[in-house]
Formats: structure tokens, sequence, C-alpha cells
């Protein structure tokens, strides 16, 4: 039972004692420079500077293993993609990037971008599995000045996607401890159906309730006032890094005699 609303609401917003030392802003700005640094490299070894990048991030943001889930979900996802381009580009392709040029025989373009793809998705998975609570990036988002309304938008959703998920983990052990799953496949089907009803259901009951645990942490009618932890020098010093080494990549085909 919880006692007082502080403690509910230490529940509800999974609030936790164990703080991580880079704060979530240097994270979602260091993920932002390899992505910017990604889309204006033009060679392989400009991407492999930032796939080099892949270990380090894995030991300083310790995600926890649903990473590698959700890079498993995005190979094939990235190969249907890389497929989809070899059937519908020329035989070359010419890429203009502000004052960088080069051109692509079709295999070249379709093996650089599927390259690049992954280790983009890679680090933007060990971004989003590095924080336990979701909320701690967009609260980031607000905190860096992002449109206000489409950060309380994901707040929203955030808050009731995880009242749900509960709900429907709470159902679906009471569905199998009664014994719906050893029924047959027609009363299994009526049994989702209605599960799926109560989800609904549920989905305006909650609302009262996130509306509130959203006002204590800063959200209202006009906007959100993010209460997202303030900058780390640890979290400063890797970005101060990654951003030194994406102008280094992006600059050394210069050096190399690839571009002129």
């Amino acid at each position: 039972m919880v006692n007082n609303m502080s403690d509910y609401l230490s529940i509800e917003m999974g609030i936790k004692g164990n703080i991580e030392w880079i704060d979530p802003k240097s994270k979602l700005l260091t993920t932002l420079v390899i992505v910017l640094g990604l889309s204006l490299s033009l060679y392989t070894y400009q991407i492999t500077f930032f796939a080099f990048f892949i270990i380090p991030m894995l030991l300083l943001y310790k995600p926890n293993r649903r990473v590698i889930l959700r890079i498993l979900v995005l190979l094939p996802f990235s190969l249907i993609i890389s497929l989809f381009m070899y059937f519908s580009i020329d035989k070359e392709v010419t890429v203009n990037l502000i004052v960088f040029q080069r051109v692509y025989t079709a295999n070249e373009f379709i093996l650089f971008n599927l390259y690049r793809f992954v280790v983009s998705a890679v680090h933007s998975s060990i971004l989003i599995e590095s924080e336990e609570e979701s909320i701690n990036l967009i609260e980031a988002l607000a905190s860096l000045g992002i449109f206000q309304y489409l950060v309380s938008i994901l707040l929203l959703i955030h808050r009731l996607i995880i009242r749900l998920q509960s709900d429907f983990n709470h159902m679906l052990q009471s569905a199998q401890s009664k014994g719906y799953f050893r029924k047959s496949n027609l009363s299994r089907f009526f049994f989702k159906l209605r599960l799926m009803s109560r989800l609904l259901m549920r989905a305006t009951i909650h609302g009262e309730t996130i509306a509130y645990t959203l006002t204590a942490r800063g959200f209202n009618q006009t906007g959100f006032t993010p209460s997202s932890r303030n900058w780390s020098s640890e979290g400063l010093t890797v970005l101060f890094i990654v951003i030194l080494v994406s102008v280094f990549s992006i600059v050394l085909p210069f050096y190399t005699g690839d571009l002129s």
C-alpha cells in the first residue's frame, strides 16, 4: 500500500535513487552530433570513426540488455531499405553535401548507406536503452528548448503507455491463473477482444491520474517546465570529444586527397 502522495508519485514516475553520472542532455546532444557527423560523411573510413565509438559508449552509458534486441530488430529493417534502394536507383549516384561531393556506383551507394544506417541505429539504441526511464530523455528535450507542446505530447504518450502496459500484464496474469489459455481458440479470441476493450476503457480512467503526476513534474496547459538534471562535467567532456572527432572526420577527406 502507498502511504502518501509522495510515495505514489515516486512509484508512478519511476523515480530511482541510483542516478547515472552522465546527464540525459549530454547524451542527447552527443548522439545528435554523432548522427550529424554520419550524415555529413561520404566515405567508409569516416563511418568507421563513429563505429569505433560504439564500445566506449556502451561502457559509459551502460545500456540494458534490450539494446541487443533493438539492434537485431533494426538489422532486417535496414536490409529491406537497402533492397528497395537497389531497385530504385541508377547505375551511378551523385551525392552533394554542401561543399562535399562524391559519385557512387549502385553497389557502393547501397553498402555505404547500410553501414551508415546500422552505426547510427546502434548509437541511437544505446542512448535510448541507457535511460531506465525514457521520461528523462523527454525532460532533456524540454531543457534544450525543443518545441514545448511536442514534448508535452511525448510525455502524455509515455505515461499512458506505461500505465496500459502495467494493466495488460495484470490482466494477462489473471487470465492465465483462470485457465483461459487452456480453452479453445475461439475462447481465447473473444478474451483478447475483451482485453482490448478494457484497455481502452482504462485509458480514459487513467487520464486524471496521469494529468496529476504530469502536473507534479512541471506539465501545464501552456507548456512544460522541465525538472531534468543539470549538466554534468563528465557528460560535457564526452560531448566535447565527440565534437572534435566529428569535425576531424568531416575534414579528413581534404587531407587524404579524396576531396579537392
